[in-house]
């Protein structure tokens, strides 16, 4: 394997062998060499993502999420998925923005009740995180037909 270390495939094996050590640092900078090889494989981006957040490196997670944004833009769970790397990240201006623009796929796309009222609830979640109280209570309030958990409503 050492002499194949030119390859992408190696370096995402090496990176997936760490990763169940839960060398978790290690694990990423094998993911990030075979990123080089492989700039669009989303598999390699998520792993990637996932490692970020077991190092707690949000800031290239959040960059991560985007790229994985780029090439799969109408994928509802990418959209969340870059949400939540903002929130983590504490940059809640990025998440509103985010939040935005998921409201138009969230009308076009065909979402089981249950996800949408998750959605719901992780946004008045991620306001209270930031202290935006009216968009959190305005979150509620209008969608509390679409909220499916009775006892996180109340």
């Amino acid at each position: 394997m050492k002499s194949k270390m030119k390859s992408m495939f190696c370096w995402h094996t090496m990176g997936t062998i760490y990763k169940q050590k839960r060398d978790y640092l290690e694990s990423s900078k094998c993911f990030q060499n075979a990123y080089r090889f492989e700039p669009d494989n989303i598999q390699l981006l998520k792993d990637i993502a996932a490692m970020q957040v077991q190092i707690r490196d949000h800031s290239a997670h959040v960059q991560t999420r985007l790229n994985i944004l780029k090439l799969k833009p109408n994928m509802i769970h990418n959209w969340t998925a870059f949400t939540v790397a903002n929130h983590l990240k504490g940059d809640y201006d990025e998440m509103f923005k985010a939040f935005k623009s998921m409201n138009t796929l969230l009308l076009a796309a065909e979402i089981k009740p249950v996800e949408l009222s998750h959605f719901y609830i992780y946004k008045a979640v991620a306001c209270k995180d930031a202290e935006k109280y009216d968009i959190m209570y305005e979150t509620l309030q209008t969608n509390k037909d679409k909220i499916k958990d009775e006892v996180i409503w109340h």
